[in-house]
């Protein structure tokens, strides 16, 4: 990512407590690894459809291109000029 929003969040969430034992670590499950001439780590969203006449659902994510939490562009290769 091209920001440190997940970082924070989980600093945010670890500092704020709430919990009656102490927080040990925070995990943001909603990442992905993109594979190409470098690793590249963006937010995905889960999504579950549901069929008519299905009982399972299915299962699919959809990536960002931007952060959700302060839109900045996660593909480093798509650099908005300034």
């Amino acid at each position: 990512m091209q920001c440190e929003c997940l970082d924070e969040i989980k600093k945010k969430i670890k500092e704020h407590g709430g919990y009656k034992k102490p927080i040990e670590d925070v995990e943001i499950i909603d990442t992905g690894l993109i594979f190409g001439d470098t690793l590249d780590l963006r937010t995905v969203t889960h999504i579950e459809i549901t069929l008519t006449g299905q009982k399972k659902k299915e299962k699919t994510s959809m990536m960002h291109n931007y952060c959700p939490f302060c839109g900045k562009n996660q593909r480093p290769d798509k650099q908005e000029a300034v």
